[in-house]
C-alpha cells in the first residue's frame, strides 16, 4: 500500500475513530485502526472497533499502490497531530513495516497482518430514523442510567419509542426516570409498525462524543445490530433485546397531590449549594412546600445545610420528603425552561416538569444522622454502700 493524503481531513476523521478503540491491549488486533486504499474512488477507509463497538470512516487520498494495513491507532492518531507538514504520505513494505513522512519526519512503525483484524459488517437496517442534536439528546438523559446494568441491560440504554414524528426518550436507574421529546424524521417504515429502540449507553457517549452539535444523525435498526451514520461515519453495536418497563405505567400511578411553580435557576442554585456542603455524595435532601417556598435540607455526618427559593401556586406538603441529591441536581441541571413544575404524591413520588421533558424520583428512606442532643455525655454510676464494702 502506498498512499498520499492532505494531514488535517486524515486527522479529522481519525480522531472520530480513536475513541472507538479498546482501552486494554488483551486482543492485540483490535489496538490497530485498519486503512484499506482504493485506487478507483481515490480514498482509503479506515476502520476501528472494539469488542462491541465498530466504527468505520473514508477520507481522500491519492493511491499509488492499493492495499491495506493495521497500524497501532493511538500512535497514528498522535503523529497525524504532531507532523508539521500539510501531505502525509505512507508506504507499507512486505517486512510488516510502514514509513509514514510529513516534511522533514519520517516515521517506521510495526504493523499487523490485515487477514487477523475481524472487519465488521455493516447491514442495511430494515428500519431508520433521523435525530438532529443528538448529543443535547444524550447529556439530558444519560443522568438516569443504571451505573451497574449487567444484569438488567436494557436499563444501561436510552429507550426511544417512535410516535406521531417524534421519539420519546427514556432513561431509568429503576430509582428516577425521565423523559425527553424530540423530533425525528421516519425511513423505511409507518407509524403504526415503529419499532423500539434501544441505544446502549457506551454507544450513545461515543456518538455524541464525535458528532457535531446539530449534526443529522441516522439510527437504523437490523435483526441484531444498531446502525449509526453521520456524514461519512458509520458506527455499529449489538441490538440490546431485553425487556423495558413501561413508562406510562408509571405514569398512570403517579398522581400528585402537592404542587408548586419554581424558577429553574434558583432551584438549580439551591441544589448546588447543598453538593457544595454535603460531604457525603449519598446523602439525601429533605423537600418539603409550604405556602410560598420551597424548602431544602441537606445533612450528613459532616455538615448541615438548609435553604429555601420562592414558589408559587403552592400546595404544601404536611411534611418532607427525601431525596438522592445528588440525581436531583443533574435532573435540574438537564430540564429546559426558566419554569419548572413540581408535584408530589401522597406517598413522596416527586414529579419535575417543563414542556419537553420531565423527571421523576422515588423517595428514600433517611438515614439516621445523630443531632447535637442526640449524642449525650457517659454518666458515671455512684458506688453504693455494699459495693463500698465490697471494695
Amino acid at each position: 500500500m502506498h498512499i498520499h493524503f492532505i494531514r488535517s481531513q486524515a486527522l479529522s476523521a481519525l480522531k472520530k475513530l480513536q475513541p472507538a478503540l479498546p482501552r486494554d491491549n488483551l486482543i492485540p488486533q483490535l489496538s490497530g485502526i485498519h486503512l484499506e486504499a482504493d485506487a478507483e474512488r481515490k480514498e482509503v477507509t479506515a476502520t476501528a472497533r472494539s469488542t462491541a463497538l465498530a466504527a468505520r470512516i473514508s477520507f481522500p487520498s491519492e493511491v499509488e499502490e492499493a492495499g491495506s494495513a493495521v497500524i497501532n491507532g493511538t500512535i497514528l492518531c498522535q503523529l497525524m497531530e504532531k507532523f508539521f507538514g500539510d501531505d502525509v504520505d505512507i508506504q507499507t513494505s512486505p517486512a510488516e513495516n510502514a514509513v509514514l513522512r510529513s516534511g522533514r519526519a519520517t516515521f517506521t512503525l510495526a504493523t499487523l497482518p490485515p487477514a487477523s483484524y475481524p472487519q465488521p459488517v455493516f447491514q442495511d437496517p430494515y428500519a431508520a430514523i433521523t435525530i438532529t442534536n443528538f448529543p443535547q439528546l444524550v447529556r439530558r438523559t444519560a443522568f438516569a442510567l443504571m451505573q451497574n446494568s449487567s444484569e438488567k441491560p436494557a436499563y444501561g440504554c436510552i429507550r426511544l419509542n417512535v410516535a406521531d414524528s417524534r421519539a420519546i426518550a427514556t432513561t431509568t436507574d429503576l430509582e428516577g426516570l425521565t423523559q425527553v421529546a424530540v423530533p425525528v424524521t421516519m425511513e423505511f417504515f409507518s407509524a403504526e409498525d415503529a419499532p423500539m429502540f434501544l441505544i446502549p449507553s457506551y454507544a450513545a457517549r461515543y456518538v455524541s462524543s464525535v458528532l457535531d452539535a446539530k449534526e443529522a444523525l441516522t439510527v437504523g435498526i437490523t435483526d441484531h445490530e444498531l446502525i449509526f451514520s453521520a456524514h461519512g461515519l458509520l458506527v455499529s453495536c449489538p441490538a440490546c433485546k431485553a425487556e423495558f418497563l413501561d413508562p406510562s405505567m408509571i405514569l398512570r400511578r403517579l398522581k400528585p397531590c402537592y404542587s408548586a411553580l419554581v424558577e429553574r435557576e434558583a432551584f438549580c442554585n439551591a441544589l448546588h449549594s447543598l453538593t457544595v456542603s454535603a460531604k457525603d455524595p449519598r446523602a439525601t435532601v429533605d423537600l418539603g412546600l409550604t405556602d410560598d417556598s420551597l424548602t431544602l435540607k441537606c445533612a450528613d455526618l459532616f455538615s448541615r445545610t438548609s435553604t429555601n427559593i420562592a414558589a408559587t401556586a403552592a400546595r404544601p406538603t404536611p411534611h418532607v420528603f427525601y431525596y438522592r441529591e445528588d440525581i436531583l441536581e443533574k435532573a435540574v441541571q438537564t430540564l429546559q425552561g426558566s419554569i419548572i413544575r413540581i408535584g408530589i404524591d401522597q406517598d413522596g413520588a416527586l414529579l419535575l416538569r417543563t414542556k419537553e421533558q420531565f423527571y421523576v424520583q422515588m423517595p428514600r428512606t433517611r438515614a439516621f444522622i445523630p443531632s447535637a442532643a442526640d449524642v449525650k455525655k457517659p454518666t458515671q454510676t455512684k458506688r453504693t454502700g455494699a459495693k463500698k464494702k465490697a471494695a
